[in-house]
């Protein structure tokens, strides 16, 4: 292996888009452009009265369901007729039913609060605002992933094999004084001919940023 040999690249990052999982009426908008973002944590969320109200009916739904089936037990406890019998795989089948429905309703009422699947910032959020009906396919919020961040380096094909996946190597990023450590990620398809891409995971991202340049230099 030749001595002093440094490879440049810059770091980037992966961006997502979230979006509500139904239509509605934005009630509230937790999160703007710039904001940072945990994961888990609310993004803007969609009015309840309709979806609660729809929750509340399949409650009632479920126990008349209930309550009838358990009628139908006491008034057919000493009988063995297959009508009897019959009739009590329908009641059952009532109340499967409406136990269902009440999940559905849950998870619709759950689904009104759009949260972050990861910890990052926000980039566009489409102009939501309060008060504003919308659908699944409108409306994105772009969060850039913070754990993402990665060094990319363009290198001669003759040179892959100084980066072996899963090894650990340090590099310099531009405005950090310290040396970063970083571990070296499967290679991708990379369309340009005798080039090879290697993408570096960075272990600490703090003041860490997308386009900030960085090297990683064999010595």
């Amino acid at each position: 292996m030749s001595q002093g040999k440094t490879f440049k690249g810059r770091v980037v990052a992966e961006t997502i888009e979230v979006r509500f999982a139904f239509s509605g009426k934005v009630a509230k908008v937790h999160k703007n452009p710039g904001d940072k973002v945990k994961a888990g944590e609310r993004l803007a969320a969609l009015g309840t009265k309709m979806l609660q109200a729809e929750l509340d009916k399949e409650l009632a739904d479920y126990e008349r369901a209930r309550a009838e089936f358990e009628i139908f037990k006491i008034k057919s406890r000493d009988s063995t007729t297959d009508v009897e019998k019959y009739e009590k795989t329908r009641k059952q089948g009532f109340l499967d039913a409406a136990v269902k429905q009440v999940e559905i309703a849950k998870y619709r009422l759950d689904r009104t609060q759009l949260s972050s699947p990861v910890a990052g910032i926000v980039l566009e959020n489409s102009g939501l605002r309060p008060g504003m009906f919308i659908t699944p396919g409108s409306y994105g919020i772009e969060i850039l992933d913070l754990h993402s961040l990665h060094l990319r380096i363009e290198v001669a094909w003759s040179e892959i094999g100084r980066f072996p996946q899963g090894a650990e190597v340090k590099m310099k990023i531009e405005g950090k004084e310290e040396e970063l450590t970083g571990k070296i990620l499967p290679l991708l398809p990379y369309p340009k001919k005798g080039k090879g891409l290697i993408r570096i995971k960075l272990q600490g991202i703090d003041g860490i940023w997308p386009g900030m340049e960085g090297e990683v230099k064999f010595s």
